[in-house]
């Protein structure tokens, strides 16, 4: 309808209309209220998940409580540790403030002539205490002594190895080896090298420079048999103790590199050889 229209044709198509629009709807009936109450209820799957929050809060919150009541339970035991700490102080104190109050009273007693066998009697048992403590340190003291006399025992027995073992020796079964290696005869100047290295190591000098001779000859006679791997790895154990014996900058160690290198080069590992050789070179130029 308009303002100021007052057309019948116009009401009577509108009536139509409606008319025809309420035709159309539909009667309530069982299948309509199906099909609201299943839009109405919610989903299995969504209950399930409420289920699985509700569970994981209820979850949550008794780990929370556990964890509060643990917080409790340590904050119980620490006020019960302090409260005894706290205890004990006051009795040492009252121990502390008895102890000066009798002294006190001692102290004013000898003055006074009074209660001196009192003091006469605090001071022997001081005394005898004091006697007491000093022949405990005298025997922590024997006892020490006793163990620093076993220790030099030992090294005497140990210096007694050394004259017995000496690094001359060493120095023998080096040049017998090196005799035996003239000779051609290998395997009895391997057995003297490895006897000289197993001296040394005996007495306790198994990293000293007198095992270098042996380890070297043992090497280059591994490299004049073909057995480059083992010379190689000789070769290295002698410039590691040359290096932890005689120092970083001693001139040595250049022999040892020189003789690495070659077994290197041996080996046709090319780039080794040159770097360990290179290496060689700045150690003699560093020593010169």
């Amino acid at each position: 309808l308009k303002k100021g229209v007052y057309a019948s044709a116009s009401s009577k198509a509108m009536v139509s209309q409606l008319q025809g629009v309420v035709a159309s709807l539909e009667e309530p009936n069982n299948d309509m209220a199906n099909e609201m109450k299943e839009q109405m209820e919610p989903s299995t799957d969504a209950v399930n998940q409420l289920k699985a929050a509700v569970n994981g809060k209820v979850t949550m919150l008794s780990e929370v409580e556990g964890e509060v009541a643990a917080q409790k339970a340590k904050v119980a035991e620490k006020l019960k540790e302090n409260e005894k700490a706290a205890a004990e102080r006051a009795k040492e104190r009252d121990e502390i403030q008895k102890a000066c109050d009798d002294l006190k009273d001692q102290v004013e007693g000898v003055k006074s002539g009074k209660k001196l066998q009192q003091a006469m009697d605090t001071l022997k048992r001081t005394i005898q205490e004091e006697k007491k403590a000093l022949h405990a340190q005298l025997t922590e003291m024997e006892e020490r002594l006793s163990v620093a006399k076993g220790k030099l025992s030992g090294l005497k027995e140990a210096l007694t190895k050394v004259d017995q073992g000496s690094p001359k020796m060493c120095e023998d079964l080096v040049t017998r080896g090196k005799d035996y290696t003239n000779e051609g005869k290998f395997k009895y100047a391997s057995l003297m090298f490895m006897s000289a290295v197993k001296l040394m190591e005996s007495i306790g000098l198994g990293r000293s420079v007198h095992v270098v001779p042996p380890v070297s000859a043992l090497a280059d006679l591994y490299s004049a048999e073909g057995m480059d791997e083992e010379a190689i790895a000789l070769y290295k154990q002698a410039y590691s103790i040359e290096k932890d014996a005689s120092g970083a900058d001693a001139p040595a160690l250049a022999r040892h590199l020189q003789k690495l290198g070659a077994a290197y080069e041996k080996q046709g590992k090319m780039e080794a050889a040159t770097l360990t050789l290179e290496e060689a070179g700045s150690v003699l130029e560093h020593a010169l």
